[in-house]
């Protein structure tokens, strides 16, 4: 991975327009080199869905992890190849969030309904 860095200097002004402080300072962002797109189709679905994670970022051995939307994680999955099924299971139907997630960190993240039965 690499980053990108910018000098950022702001001051901090009274209502007399005067300086009272002024702050500099270097922030940045990591960015992945190849991280992996992840496809969910289909996308709502009723009782499987197939998740495929391309690129490069994909090391062989990763966890889906679905959330609700208060955060709570209600399923988690291991997968090895780049492409597995998941089943509805006992997911009710709603909207989700998901991450890929290996020893690296997360890969990936995005968004899953499951519509009614």
């Amino acid at each position: 991975p690499w980053a990108t860095a910018t000098a950022v200097t702001f001051s901090v002004v009274d209502i007399t327009n005067t300086v009272v402080a002024t702050y500099c300072g270097i922030t940045g962002v990591e960015e992945a080199v190849s991280a992996p797109g992840v496809t969910i189709a289909p996308n709502p679905f009723v009782e499987q869905t197939v998740i495929t994670v391309e690129g490069a970022g994909f090391a062989g051995n990763a966890t889906l992890v679905i959330r609700d939307l208060s955060g709570r994680s209600v399923r988690r999955q291991v997968f090895t190849a780049p492409s597995t099924t998941i089943a509805r299971g006992e997911l009710s139907a709603g909207h989700y969030v998901y991450s890929v997630e290996d020893e690296r960190g997360v890969l990936a993240r995005g968004a899953l309904q499951v519509g009614p039965r």
